[in-house]
């Protein structure tokens, strides 16, 4: 699995563990919501090459609450959201470990929730090997 299925999973199943009785949704247009819900969207993966095949992967996520509530609801939901992001729990290869949001950012338009959260982890690519030459044959000639 992808990484980025892997954390899109990781949030959605700690927001799961809060709020099972809202829909989540992460590739629905905003016509097909049933309020309320929330809605997971990637927003802006980087990956930069540290050293040989080492890499830091840095992602951006925003999480919407859409409610038919007041705005009280909005602001709980917005406090709470921050509290449970700071750590999600991730599966790759068979290991489980912690990953921790930073740099929580929340904005309120129109009565809409939009959390914004970074999940950002060192990764090692697999590099594949390739057949190098056998030998190199080589012939030159010094002019005197």
């Amino acid at each position: 699995m992808s990484m980025l299925k892997t954390i899109l999973y990781g949030i959605s199943n700690k927001i799961n563990l809060s709020y099972s009785n809202i829909e989540i949704y992460n590739n629905s247009s905003k016509q097909e919501f049933t309020e309320p819900s929330f809605f997971i969207k990637l927003l802006r993966p980087k990956l930069k090459q540290i050293i040989g095949n080492r890499y830091f992967y840095e992602t951006l996520w925003a999480i919407h609450y859409i409610s038919n509530d007041d705005l009280e609801d909005v602001y709980n939901i917005a406090e709470e959201l921050s509290d449970i992001l700071e750590y999600i729990e991730i599966t790759n290869e068979g290991r489980t470990s912690l990953l921790r949001g930073t740099g929580i950012e929340i904005n309120i338009i129109d009565g809409v929730l939009i959390l914004n959260v970074n999940f950002n982890l060192f990764i090692n690519k697999e590099i594949t090997e390739t057949d190098l030459m056998e030998t190199l044959e080589y012939e030159f000639k010094i002019n005197k």
